[in-house]
């Protein structure tokens, strides 16, 4: 709320309680104690008013918002909500109210693993298997410390929901249905510690971890170990989606010229479902600056970055990112879940700690997050890194085609628009910068991922073979594609294909049908139940001579045996998800 309008509500309070209308003491206090005054420290009024004009377009009565908070030292330097925390009710968002982080929280799992590793009750580079037996054994064994860092080769829980027929919204998940996915799973799809895959699954097996190392849930720990020691009235795990929580915020995703209501129905936490105030989560950046729990060493081993078998530093640290911005060491996350969105970011050397949670779905909260902190870096700091897109060069029509990952069936089309090249992946077209001869890069951040630029390497041509292009991610790879052109297929060999297949690992069953051109794909029974779910039916275009895919990264490889199609591979290039198997059971 801006001051202009804390004032005027104000006021219209304070009308009201000094009218003949009847009023109590507390009703009064309480009235008063919902639009609590923004805070402004010590920063210079211009700073204030351009921070006010980046979060203009939320600061309305008709729609969701932002809460802002900023620190310097410890110390508050600015608090300033924009919007509304309720447009039903039209109540407005306060620096009191009660939003939900998204993946913010994993901090705050990995902060109570860590301190039961102090305390002896486990450790970091303990097998998971000595918590959870019900995990198939690994060479080498996953640690706590790979799930910590997303390397521990576990599949991302949401698309293995979405990919067992019940994606995220249309079923209200428990933990237990989420352990149970999880622990189904038996495929590898890498080397544990070989690759850094971003996983939430990983985090709910950490949540997990907590409750049988320490005997108590993560909501009960958490409480009594941080929240409460150092004052954090306001924050709690969501482990229970029903429960009521004063002063929550409801999220909204725009739609059309209004909102729609956009809530996470889901007691699943780990992941993410931390709910708390600008307030609470500065007061734990200044926990992991000067440490009240846990002492020093706690927070050393939460910002000591992973590593790869191979050597290569991940810029991921424990529930962290650790980069670089502007000059200053940056130690942050952000987070999304359905339409709340949130950011909170810490410069150790200068102590400053910025913290955005907002119930608005269009937010771009790392995004502004970024603009406020450019107005709160000492002067003289580098300039924010810009991308450089330059023309199209003599001879790159060269690289243009489509290129095929022979391991995972991941595709990447290469293109010239507009005079640029151009890579079109996962339903993204993404203009790539020159980075060096035959060495092209784009920023991770549309991805949302991490810092350092993603690359695509092509190889110098070779007489008669195919040309060949490697990709780098920022915490992964190399992984080499080759360039393909689609095989044709007639409308009596795509009828081989067509049938009902099960998959264990995600209890469900898919239907294959053949349109004489394409296949099609449906999930017709999850848990093995006969009924048809209704779900989306998706196109399935050939790539390679067993393999189709879509053009949102899902790709099955079939399998053969004596020459009979006998199963599938299922692939989700999204969520870096490979090798579901599954088996045909019938025409």
């Amino acid at each position: 709320m801006t001051p202009t309008k804390w004032i005027r509500t104000r006021r219209r309070i304070l009308a009201l309680a000094t009218s003949g209308r009847k009023r109590t003491a507390a009703c009064l206090a309480a009235l008063m104690a919902g639009f609590t005054a923004p805070l402004v420290g010590q920063l210079p009024a211009d700073s204030v008013r351009r921070i006010d004009e980046i979060f203009a377009a939320f600061d309305h009565t008709d729609t969701p918002g932002c809460v802002v908070g900023a620190d310097r030292g410890g110390r508050p330097l600015f608090r300033r909500a924009y919007g509304m925390a309720n447009l039903e009710l039209g109540v407005p968002l306060t620096i009191e109210s009660v939003l939900e982080t998204g993946s913010v929280a994993k901090q705050f799992v990995a902060g109570s693993i860590v301190s039961l590793a102090t305390s002896g009750a486990l450790g970091l580079d303990d097998p998971i298997r000595r918590y959870l037996p019900e995990l198939p054994e690994r060479d080498p064994p996953v640690t706590i410390r790979m799930l910590l860092n997303h390397t521990g080769d576990i599949r991302e829980l949401w698309a293995l929901f979405a990919m067992a027929g019940l994606p995220v919204g249309s079923v209200a998940f428990t933990m237990d249905q989420a352990l149970a996915l999880l622990l189904r799973q038996r495929g590898g799809d890498f080397a544990p510690n070989s690759r850094y895959a971003y996983s939430n699954g990983g985090y709910v097996l950490l949540a997990e971890i907590v409750k049988r190392a320490s005997g108590r849930s993560l909501a009960d720990y958490g409480r009594t170990t941080f929240f409460e020691p150092l004052g954090m009235r306001a924050t709690q795990w969501r482990d229970d989606w029903n429960r009521v929580v004063p002063s929550r915020a409801t999220a909204y995703r725009p739609a059309g010229t209004g909102f729609r209501i956009d809530m996470p129905i889901t007691s699943v936490h780990g992941n993410g479902g931390l709910l708390t105030t600008i307030g609470d989560l500065l007061v734990w950046n200044e926990q992991l600056a000067h440490p009240r729990v846990g002492g020093a060493g706690w927070t050393d081993s939460l910002e000591r970055t992973g590593r790869l078998t191979s050597g290569r530093e991940l810029e991921y640290a424990l529930g962290l990112r650790v980069t670089t911005y502007r000059g200053q060491r940056e130690v942050s996350h952000f987070g999304n879940t359905a339409s709340y969105w949130s950011y909170l970011g810490r410069f150790p050397e200068i102590g400053l700690s910025v913290a955005i949670l907002c119930n608005h779905g269009g937010a771009d909260a790392p995004g502004l997050a970024r603009q406020m902190i450019d107005l709160l870096l000492p002067a003289g700091s580098p300039p924010a890194p810009t991308i450089r897109i330059p023309p199209g060069a003599p001879g790159v029509t060269a690289y243009a085609g489509r290129y095929r990952d022979p391991n995972t069936e991941d595709l990447i089309d290469i293109a010239i628009r507009d005079g640029f090249l151009v890579q079109q992946r996962l339903g993204r077209t993404v203009p790539l910068t020159l980075l060096g001869a035959g060495r092209y890069g784009w920023d991770a951040a549309i991805y949302g991922q991490a810092s350092r630029p993603m690359a695509l390497a092509f190889a110098e041509p070779v007489a008669g073979r195919a040309p060949k292009v490697t990709l780098t991610t920022p915490d992964g790879g190399p992984a080499e594609y080759v360039r393909v052109a689609p095989p044709r297929s007639s409308a009596a060999e795509l009828t081989h294909y067509a049938g009902v297949y099960h998959g264990d690992e995600l209890a469900a069953d898919y239907r294959i049908r053949s349109t004489g051109t394409a296949l099609t794909l449906e999930v017709v029974g999850v848990g093995r139940l006969p009924e048809d779910l209704g779900g989306p039916v998706l196109t399935l275009t050939r790539n390679a001579t067993d393999a189709f895919g879509d053009a949102g990264g899902l790709t099955v490889r079939f399998t053969r045996g004596s020459g009979r199609v006998t199963g599938f591979l299922l692939h989700f290039h999204g969520a870096m998800i490979s090798g579901i198997r599954f088996r045909r059971e019938g025409p």
